[in-house]
């Protein structure tokens, strides 16, 4: 067992994704992992939003570590890795991404359709009003575990295996189009891995849409230590909006990914609208036949675009349109005070982004290789008390944060850390 330094004991039993669950045979088929062709393949997540597309991180694009095929099935890698690999045809992350640090989503074009597999729709149009303070989402990805530092170098347990958790809205920063997301007691989270993966939302005809790509970690302060010690994972995630991108990733990829909707957001149904999966952690059917046989549903608007400004937002200019998001992204108008612990900036893979003070769990620099955790705070410390916009900061009460600060980050990307020792 992997030994964090300092504990002089063994850890308790890892908990899936950080507190959450096992995917089953066909739960989620459509979140898939993002290989590279070395010892340790699992880079990051992604998900299958048309039979040619799958979205995922702009921190997991990194041509030097190139991204070669996606994984379909419930591991990644171990003894019986992905039920079906898909090779990449082209990778590409949001370029503003690589100049100011957000918005961090991109693309991969698969070298053949994958028509078998139900995709998972992007929110479009005014479905993103439905993305509000306090509602409960669901995530997925093949990453850690646990995470923690041992004598400067990053360890990791629980790599490749698909797992899912839930998460509550905790806040919405509409000018870098991002979205934050906390568990229910500290150790409820994505981790080192989940870079990319879906956020997903239910919405009230009982269809799911995906709205994000994870980025990094986060922490808002005021939760209990995390349940394993030292480990870094667990309080919260910060994920990219898909939505307000959906420009950039058509015209890039070339392919329609919002069926129902046109390239303005408005209800457009087209071919495609409708016979969506109705509970994708079901696990219906077999991958001999594409996991298919679940209910499935919609195809009706479910809601008016004059309730608000939502559209598809800004274009590639990168996510700086504080009206992009319409009213589910304009609920917050006050400020939060600094984000703290995971912050604005700690997050799972590597690159260039935005930063935050870390004063909860520890975070690495910016390049996410090398950290010095007593910088910040000792690797076991909780999140109770150390962040600025913690439950006892009246100004966070609208849930809204700040930009990025000025402290380093630790991004979710597993591949790009270049971690030594994995469990």
């Amino acid at each position: 067992m992997l030994q964090p330094g300092g504990l002089g004991v063994e850890p308790p039993p890892v908990l899936p994704i950080v507190g959450g669950d096992e995917a089953g045979s066909c739960e989620f088929p459509f979140a898939v992992a993002i290989l590279e062709d070395d010892e340790t393949p699992v880079m990051c997540t992604g998900t299958l939003v048309n039979p040619s597309v799958v979205t995922l991180a702009a921190h997991c694009v990194n041509p030097d570590r190139p991204i070669v095929a996606v994984g379909f099935g419930e591991e990644g890698q171990g003894e019986t890795g992905p039920q079906r690999v898909v090779p990449v045809e082209d990778c590409a992350g949001h370029p503003q991404y690589f100049e100011q640090g957000f918005p961090d989503i991109a693309y991969c074009t698969l070298s053949e359709p994958v028509q078998d597999v139900a995709i998972m729709p992007v929110l479009a149009g005014c479905e993103l009003d439905l993305l509000e303070l306090g509602a409960e989402v669901t995530i997925v990805g093949f990453g850690a575990t646990y995470g923690t530092y041992v004598d400067g170098e990053l360890e990791t347990e629980g790599v490749g295996l698909k797992r899912h958790t839930t998460q509550t809205i905790d806040g919405i920063d509409p000018d870098v189009d991002e979205v934050y997301m906390v568990g229910v007691d500290g150790s409820q989270s994505a981790c080192f891995g989940d870079s990319g993966g879906p956020s997903l939302l239910e919405l009230p005809d009982g269809t799911w849409r995906v709205f994000g790509a994870a980025s990094r970690l986060y922490d808002p302060g005021g939760f209990p230590p995390p349940q394993q010690p030292n480990n870094f994972c667990g309080v919260g995630v910060i994920y990219g909006l898909l939505t307000t991108q959906m420009q950039w990733l058509e015209t890039e990829t070339g392919y329609d990914l919002t069926p129902c909707h046109d390239a303005a957001g408005e209800w457009s149904p087209g071919a495609g609208c409708g016979d969506f999966t109705m509970d994708p952690g079901l696990g219906a059917g077999t991958w001999n036949n594409g996991c298919v046989g679940g209910a499935v549903g919609g195809g009706e608007a479910l809601c008016e675009p004059a309730l608000g400004t939502s559209s598809t937002g800004n274009d590639s200019t990168g996510g700086d349109d504080s009206t992009s998001g319409g009213s589910g992204l304009g609920t917050c108008t006050g400020e939060a005070g600094d984000s703290t612990g995971f912050g604005a900036g700690t997050g799972f893979g590597t690159g260039d982004g935005p930063q935050s003070t870390t004063t909860g769990r520890p975070s690495a620099d910016s390049g996410g290789v090398t950290a010095d955790p007593s910088a910040t705070a000792s690797a076991g410390d909780s999140s109770s008390g150390t962040g600025e916009s913690g439950a006892d900061d009246d100004t966070a009460g609208c849930g809204c944060t700040q930009g990025p600060g000025p402290a380093g980050v630790l991004w979710l990307g597993l591949g790009l850390l270049g971690l030594r020792r994995r469990r």
